[in-house]
C-alpha cells in the first residue's frame, strides 16, 4: 500500500498579489491574512463541535439499539447469551459518551478560550489586523513618498525626452525650407535649448530621487521587517495551538486507548461461549416440559360442605411469587410476609451458573446459596446477596434450600 505522502507547500497563494511585498500597499495580503487567521481558528472549532455530536448521536443510535433488543422471550443460558450481546451497545455507547466529553472538555473548550483571549473585536474589526496594519502603514510613509515623488520625477523625464524628440525632428525638417525667417529660426532653436534644458533638470530630479530611495532602503526594509516579525509571531501561536488541539482531538477520538474498549467484547464473548443448549432444554423440560410433575385428578366424595378450590392454606391472592425448581416442586413466599422476614428467612439454591451481563446482577457457581431480598418482578427477576455482594438474578435459575 502507498505511503500518503504530505501535500507539498506551493509558493502560489490564493491571493492575487499585484507585486512584491515591498510595494506600497501589498502589506495588505499580511494583514488580510491575520484575519483569515482568526477565521479559521474558529472554523475548526465549529468543526471539532460537529465531530463531537457525532459521538454523541452514535451513542443514542446504541442506546436505542440496545434496549429494542433486550427485550425478548429466550430462556437460560441462551437469554444471558442474547442480553450479552444486546448489552454490547449500552457499553459501546458509554465509551462514546466519554470520548464526547474528552473532545468536549479537552479540545472545544480551551480552543474557545485561546481564541477569546489572543483575538479581540472592536466595532467589528480585529484589533491585532488594525495594529499590524497601522504598524506597517508607519513604516512604509516615507518610503512610499519618495517612491511617489520618483514615479513623478520619472514622469516628467519621460515626458521631456519625448518633446526633445519632436523639436530635434521639427527643427532638422525647417533647415530644409527656404521660406521660413530668420527670426522663425532663432525662436525654433531658444525652444531647443529650452527642451534639452528641462531633458536635463528632470534627469537630474529623477536620479535624485532614485540615490535617496538607495539611501532610504536599509531602515525602510527595517521597519517592515519588525511589523513582519510580530506577524509571524501571531501565525506561529496559531499554528502551533491548532497543531496541539488537532493532535489532542485525535488521541480523544482514538477509541482503543481506553481498556474499556477489548473488555467489552472479552466479556461478551465469555458470556456468549456458556451457551450450553442441553442444559437450556433440561431447563425447559423440568419447567415447562417432560419432567414437569403430572398430577392426575382423584376421586373426591362428597362432603356436604362447600369443597374449597386451593388445598394451600394460603389462595392465589395470598401468594406474591413462586421460584420453580427442577424437581417440579415450588419454593412459595407469603405475601403476607414482611420484606425483612423474607430477607432473614428465605433462602434459595443455585442450580445452575449465572455470569452477570449487568453492573447491578449478581453473579454465581451451581449450589451456591442465595439470600433472597425482594420478591421476582413479572418479567422473572428475584433480587439477593452472597455474603455483602447483592444483585439481581433470573428466578429460574435457583430452587428451594433443601
Amino acid at each position: 500500500m502507498p505511503l500518503l505522502k504530505s501535500p507539498s507547500f506551493s509558493r502560489k497563494s490564493t491571493l492575487n498579489l499585484s507585486g512584491s511585498f515591498w510595494d506600497p500597499p501589498n502589506y495588505k495580503d499580511t494583514t488580510k491574512r491575520v484575519e483569515d487567521g482568526e477565521k479559521l481558528v474558529r472554523d475548526f472549532v465549529q468543526m471539532v463541535e460537529e465531530r463531537r455530536d457525532i459521538e454523541k448521536d452514535y451513542a443514542k443510535q446504541l442506546q436505542a439499539w440496545s434496549d429494542k433488543w433486550m427485550k425478548v422471550q429466550e430462556y437460560g443460558t441462551m437469554e444471558t447469551a442474547w442480553r450479552a450481546v444486546a448489552m454490547e451497545g449500552v457499553k459501546r455507547a458509554s465509551v462514546h459518551l466519554a470520548v464526547r466529553e474528552d473532545v468536549d472538555n479537552q479540545v472545544v473548550e480551551p480552543m474557545r478560550v485561546w481564541h477569546k483571549d489572543t483575538y479581540h473585536r472592536q466595532r467589528n474589526q480585529l484589533r491585532e489586523k488594525k495594529e499590524l496594519g497601522e504598524q506597517f502603514k508607519t513604516a512604509q510613509k516615507e518610503w512610499a513618498e519618495l517612491l511617489n515623488k520618483q514615479t513623478t520625477a520619472k514622469t516628467e523625464y519621460l515626458a521631456a525626452c519625448k518633446e526633445e524628440e519632436r523639436a530635434v525632428k521639427a527643427e532638422r525638417e525647417a533647415t530644409k525650407n527656404p521660406d521660413l525667417s530668420q527670426s522663425q529660426v532663432t525662436k525654433m532653436q531658444d525652444k531647443i535649448k529650452n527642451v534639452h534644458q528641462n531633458v536635463k533638470t528632470s534627469k537630474d530630479e529623477y536620479n535624485t530621487y532614485l540615490q535617496k530611495l538607495r539611501e532610504n532602503q536599509n531602515s525602510y526594509q527595517q521597519g517592515m521587517i519588525q511589523a513582519f516579525k510580530k506577524f509571524e509571531e501571531l501565525e506561529e501561536k496559531r499554528s502551533q495551538t491548532l497543531k496541539m488541539y488537532m493532535l489532542q482531538l485525535q488521541d480523544c477520538l482514538n477509541v482503543h486507548r481506553t481498556m474499556d474498549l477489548p473488555t467489552i467484547y472479552s466479556e461478551s464473548r465469555d458470556i456468549i461461549n456458556q451457551v450450553d443448549h442441553k442444559q437450556d432444554l433440561h431447563w425447559w423440560a423440568d419447567n415447562h416440559g417432560v419432567n414437569m410433575e403430572h398430577v392426575l385428578p382423584h376421586f373426591q366424595e362428597y362432603s356436604g360442605k362447600r369443597q374449597r378450590l386451593s388445598t394451600s392454606s394460603n389462595s392465589k391472592e395470598d401468594i406474591k411469587e413462586t421460584i420453580n425448581t427442577s424437581s417440579g416442586t415450588s419454593l412459595k413466599v407469603p405475601d403476607h410476609q414482611s420484606t425483612s422476614q423474607k430477607t432473614n428467612s428465605t433462602k434459595v439454591r443455585a442450580q445452575y451458573q449465572y455470569k452477570r451481563v449487568e453492573h447491578d446482577e449478581l453473579s454465581f457457581d451451581a449450589g451456591d446459596v442465595i439470600e433472597l431480598v425482594e420478591d421476582a418482578d413479572n418479567l422473572g427477576w428475584c433480587k439477593g446477596k452472597i455474603g455483602e455482594t447483592e444483585g439481581y438474578f433470573p428466578a429460574n435459575y435457583c430452587g428451594p434450600l433443601q
